[in-house]
């Protein structure tokens, strides 16, 4: 039994051996198919690729739902379009490089992110174009490909961005020049082609009145009406696809041609598309510093990225891809890594707006979560019963006459327990006959409104308390929450990035009580509200969250949600908070990326170093060290030898008083000090002095905090702390002025 069970094992092991040894083989080798994936819904050969990501389904009709779409006929340089005959080469090795992209990344890329890479991969086919002299791409692809073309390509990035990189700038200006006798053109101009002088700008200003390039922007209701040049026009007349005029820094550049706009907020980068919010989002950012600022680090590394993918790829086709093994990514990224600091990373929420808003959240879904939804439901039902909802056969007379009944009804029934909150009617007050739905939000809100304010405030509760992406929290199913005996409460969800073949991992993380209880509200209404609708579709039966839209709530038709419902709650929740603007009229428009970055701040922030591993599993971070990079971001300029000086700080007193810490080698540390201040004891040091040594020590990164991962028989592991000592430090500390 023995020997058989030994020869089992032997060839278990040999046939592991023999895929390991096919795979890597296969990884060197051209690739000659399928172009076929489980997330590729059309033909590889079509202009038109439908892509399965999370959260896309088939209806019980067999209808896919949630879909992206790629279309290939990009605009070239040449006034081609990728999908032209003359560019069948380049067409083909385009798409093979995205597919092979996906299908060699072992499960690191979800076809989620397809879009993005295809995006960022058609700026790259756009650049080849436009120095085709050069790069010959309609005949050999990628394939004449070097070093120096990424590193162009890359310094123009970062500085410019799209616009810049791809010669927009020059296409815009460079024709109104030549067409206005009273301008001169001059090269130069595109050194700063955002601050053109004042004269040319006026003349340039008049000119698109003449072309009729100005179109009336949709405004909020208390904005003065404004115009904006139409980058749709823009785009046809100089040949370009439209989504390509809409980044920051190109909106920069379209502002000093917007004097309208300008005499709204001189300042303030106010988005040409006017939001739904009651102030401008925080995230808009002043003109001056986006004009100022290089292209984000996360944009710009993932450029460089898809111009490695090009070079990594070769062997699959080794015709199309360039062979240079000289692409210098490492000094490229330590280059925009500096370049470009910290800009564009995931900002952290203020302390005191994360304080109002999760105590403004814990209110609403602790003291009056349950009976907002039992109340909505309870409305819903006798509406139905009492053919009080709006059918599409109903005229305006019959239509007007449900609604004041309706509100009628509400007024009138309002349960004591909520009465605090004012409620005045049903349907949303984001109709034309509201002039100001905000402040009617804060003082007399419709249910349907404030549903949605509740539906907002679980969601801050959930992904501030529970890290969370972005899309993961609309994509909850309907068995999410349990409760494990002596425990509590862990939510079950499926991860939003990283899976295993193109599938997303589900996983379990613990939760607070709070957030359960706001779970349970959502499926309290998911589960009455799929009964009054009598679902039967499976995808929406296995949801959690499944409402009615607010401008839907006239004839009551329910569905599953999607991440624009839950972003659009989250903001009426931030009016509903009516935390004050900024100076420049900006509000905090919360967004769970930035909860998932606050909770893991606040997280190391109270318990420091030891706690990178718990850290790191309730984000779902891969290691450590992605975690502690994420954290690193946050801390601009010096903060982080701050903390690290602070931490060193309280671990030495720690040490001194209980004999222990866990800092493994605080001993060494100790003994260093003392003997720098010429001591006996810690304590004898004044604790400013002791602080501000060590912060300088850090900044001189003499000292650096180092966490290391220590494993055992089990193949378990944890993190303990240590200090790397680079150097005894003997010299004075640097002052400040």
């Amino acid at each position: 039994m023995h020997k058989n069970h030994a020869q089992s094992v032997d060839t278990a092991r040999a046939k592991a051996i023999s895929c390991y040894i096919a795979n890597a083989f296969s990884q060197v080798q051209p690739y000659k198919g399928p172009y076929t994936a489980p997330w590729l819904l059309s033909s590889f050969d079509s202009n038109v690729w439908l892509i399965k990501v999370p959260g896309s389904y088939c209806d019980s009709s067999g209808e896919w739902k949630g879909l992206k779409k790629l279309t290939w006929d990009i605009l070239l340089d040449d006034e081609s379009k990728l999908t032209d005959s003359a560019n069948l080469l380049m067409f083909r090795a385009t798409k093979s490089v995205l597919f092979l992209s996906i299908i060699v990344s072992n499960g690191d890329l979800s076809p989620k992110m397809i879009p993005d890479i295809w995006t960022e991969f058609s700026r790259i086919v756009k650049w080849l174009y436009l120095h085709r002299e050069i790069y010959q791409p309609s005949t050999y692809a990628f394939a004449r490909v070097d070093a120096n073309a990424v590193q162009s390509f890359i310094a123009d990035f970062v500085i410019h961005g799209t616009g810049g990189t791809l010669n927009y700038y020059e296409k815009i200006l460079k024709p109104i020049y030549q067409q206005t006798p009273e301008l001169t053109w001059s090269p130069d101009l595109l050194q700063d082609p955002y601050r053109l002088p004042k004269k040319d700008s006026e003349l340039i200003v008049r000119w698109f009145e003449q072309q009729n390039f100005y179109t009336c922007r949709v405004h909020r209701q208390h904005e003065k009406k404004t115009e904006v040049i139409d980058r749709a026009l823009i785009a046809k007349a100089i040949g370009v696809d439209f989504s390509s005029l809409n980044s920051e820094k190109m909106t920069a550049f379209f502002r000093q041609f917007e004097p309208s706009m300008l005499r709204v907020n001189p300042s303030l980068l106010i988005p040409v598309n006017s939001g739904d919010t009651e102030y401008y989002s925080h995230n808009v950012r002043l003109i001056d510093d986006v004009i100022n600022t290089p292209s984000s680090v996360t944009a710009s590394l993932a450029m460089l990225h898809n111009w490695e993918r090009l070079f990594r790829l070769h062997h699959h086709l080794p015709d199309q891809l360039p062979s240079s093994t000289d692409s210098k990514y490492g000094r490229l990224q330590k280059e925009i890594l500096s370049a470009t600091a910290s800009s564009g990373s995931t900002p952290w929420i203020p302390l005191p707006v994360a304080l109002k808003y999760t105590n403004e959240a814990l209110r609403l879904v602790v003291v009056h979560g349950m009976s907002i939804a039992k109340f909505y439901i309870k409305s819903l039902k006798y509406f139905k019963e009492n053919d009080l909802l709006s059918e599409d056969s109903d005229g305006t007379t019959r239509s007007l006459t449900k609604l004041k009944k309706r509100d009628k009804y509400i007024a009138n029934n309002v349960p004591e327990d909520l009465m605090s909150l004012n409620i005045s009617d049903w349907a949303t007050h984001w109709r034309a006959i509201h002039k100001d739905p905000w402040e009617s939000l804060r003082t007399a809100p419709s249910v349907t409104d404030l549903l949605q304010v509740l539906v907002g405030a679980i969601s801050l509760l959930t992904s501030i308390l529970k890290p969370m992406r972005r899309g993961e929290f609309p994509s909850l199913r309907n068995d999410c929450l349990y409760f494990r005996q002596n425990d509590g409460y862990y939510l079950r969800q499926r991860r939003g990035k990283k899976g295993v073949l193109h599938r997303l991992v589900e996983d379990s993380r613990p939760i607070p009580r709070v957030v359960a209880l706001g779970i349970e509200i959502l499926k309290y209404l998911g589960d009455e509200l799929k009964q009054i609708a009598e679902e039967k579709d499976p995808h929406s039966l296995e949801a959690l969250i499944y409402l009615i839209s607010p401008k839907s709530n006239r004839s009551a038709k329910p569905g599953t949600v999607s991440e624009k419902f839950i972003i659009t709650a989250l903001d009426r929740f931030c009016d509903w908070g009516n935390d004050p603007p900024d100076k420049y009229g900006r509000r905090w428009y919360y967004r769970p990326h930035e909860g998932r970055k606050t909770f893991l701040i606040s997280f190391f922030w109270c318990y420091k170093y030891a706690s990178l591993g718990a850290a790191s599993w309730m984000a779902n971070h891969s290691s450590w060290r992605e975690t502690l990079n994420y954290i690193s971001s946050a801390f601009p300029g010096d903060e982080l030898p701050e903390f690290e000086a602070q931490y060193a700080a309280e671990q030495l007193w720690q040490f001194e008083k209980y004999g222990e810490s866990e800092v493994t080698n605080v001993r060494d540390l100790y003994r260093l000090v003392c003997r720098h201040f010429n001591v006996a004891k810690i304590d004898l040091i004044p604790e400013a002095d002791l602080k501000f040594w060590l912060k300088e020590a850090y900044l001189d990164e003499t000292y650096e905090i180092m966490p290391i991962v220590i494993g055992n028989k089990r193949n378990d592991s944890r993190i303990t702390v240590a200090v790397r000592i680079k150097q005894e430090r003997t010299h004075e500390p640097r002052r400040k002025p």
